[in-house]
């Protein structure tokens, strides 16, 4: 039996681990680049030493900037108070290449940075106004770690416009890249999209792993392994609960119950409770509310409390259709198991929560003086 619900739980879950395994997958596939990069380490850049300008785009670098020539674009926030931030700006950055040839490209620094990139074009304007060689380097770097990343239409068309306004030659314009490398972006991505990818990423992991694990360790048999467990004769009671399991059909679906056992096999839940094990059954609904006031759905179950199991697993849930399949259900249960309490009253749980072996007893005592079996009471908890 055991087998055979392991296997019903593995066929139930193969659809969610095969979504979360593809999940897995297409974000490692996505993160992938990332990790390399993070592994390989940026590449040093110099700007005045540059082989190829054409290979830029996509490199990963670290560099120290002592030259920028003006900015051709920025980014402001508004705020609450009315004031505006400047929360990035792109300055352009000249790249010398080996051939002696001068090729511009963008460079985007976000608030943190942008002080020292304004030191730096504050030193560079000094250099370029230097009339007398007077100049001297104040010491002004800009440290970047970014990837070369293709400007977006947008910041294109404020390139376009910067070359304009400054009246650049077409020829000289061919040499203006369409290129930003941009700080704090890793192999194409912002870290902080990285980080939110990683996050996801683990969580999706651990839900795969976690869910196979129960699966191929059978853990969502748990309980019926622990009761078997704690029989007086652990291999006669799973015996019999293959006997059971085998010659009893489904009362209801995923219900199976004779006057020795009871046993829900919802595939990700299940439990099984001897007859002489049950001391309580009742009727429950949960009300699903919007907004906490207007009920939307009503959720009908029965619960089934055993004697012998302890205060965190001895109350089984069995889910039904409406009030009228909980009814119905508990008069089976009612005429399978006659010594235990049917019905919900606060006195009930009270006496059962005390001492659920005391009030089995008490229970059975009472449906002996009486000499018949009670009918279910109507009562229902909430």
């Amino acid at each position: 039996m055991l087998q055979t619900l392991k296997q019903k739980s593995l066929k139930s879950q193969l659809p969610v681990l095969l979504i979360l395994g593809v999940a897995t997958v297409a974000l490692l596939v996505v993160v992938a680049p990332f990790f390399l990069a993070l592994l390989t380490g940026p590449h040093p850049f110099d700007p005045y030493e540059c082989d190829d300008v054409t290979a830029l785009e996509g490199q990963y670098v670290a560099a120290d900037l002592d030259t920028l020539f003006d900015y051709y674009a920025e980014t402001v926030q508004s705020q609450s108070s009315g004031r505006d931030k400047t929360v990035s700006r792109e300055y352009i950055l000249p790249i010398y290449t080996t051939d002696d040839d001068v090729y511009y490209v963008g460079v985007e620094v976000k608030t943190n940075k942008m002080a020292d990139a304004e030191a730096v074009l504050d030193d560079t304007i000094r250099l370029l106004n230097d009339e007398d060689g007077s100049y001297e380097w104040d010491g002004s770097l800009l440290s970047v770690r970014g990837t070369f990343c293709e400007m977006d239409d947008e910041t294109k068309d404020l390139y376009a416009d910067y070359i304009d306004y400054m009246e650049i030659s077409d020829e000289d314009a061919a040499h203006f890249l369409p290129l930003v490398l941009k700080d704090g972006n890793i192999a194409g991505w912002k870290t902080d999209s990285i980080i939110v990818l990683v996050f996801v990423l683990a969580f999706v992991l651990i839900c795969f792993i976690r869910v196979l694990y129960l699966v191929l360790t059978g853990s969502y048999q748990k309980q019926i392994k622990a009761y078997i467990a704690k029989s007086m004769d652990p291999e006669g009671t799973e015996h019999a609960l293959d006997l059971f399991y085998e010659g009893t059909p489904e009362e209801e679906k995923h219900l199976r119950m004779d006057r020795n056992w009871l046993l829900y096999d919802d595939n990700t839940n299940p439990f099984v409770l001897a007859g002489r094990d049950i001391a309580w059954a009742y009727q429950h609904l949960t009300r699903q509310k919007m907004y906490g006031i207007v009920t939307v759905n009503k959720i009908y179950s029965v619960r089934v409390c055993s004697v012998s199991e302890d205060r965190r697993t001895r109350e089984h849930t069995i889910p039904v259709r409406s009030e009228a399949s909980a009814q119905e259900l508990l008069g089976k249960l009612n005429r399978l198991y006659p010594d235990a309490a049917y019905g919900y009253t606060p006195e009930i749980e009270r006496e059962y929560n005390a001492d659920p072996a005391a009030f089995q007893r008490k229970v059975q005592a009472a449906r002996r003086a009486e000499g018949e079996t009670a009918p279910a009471a109507p009562e229902t908890a909430e």
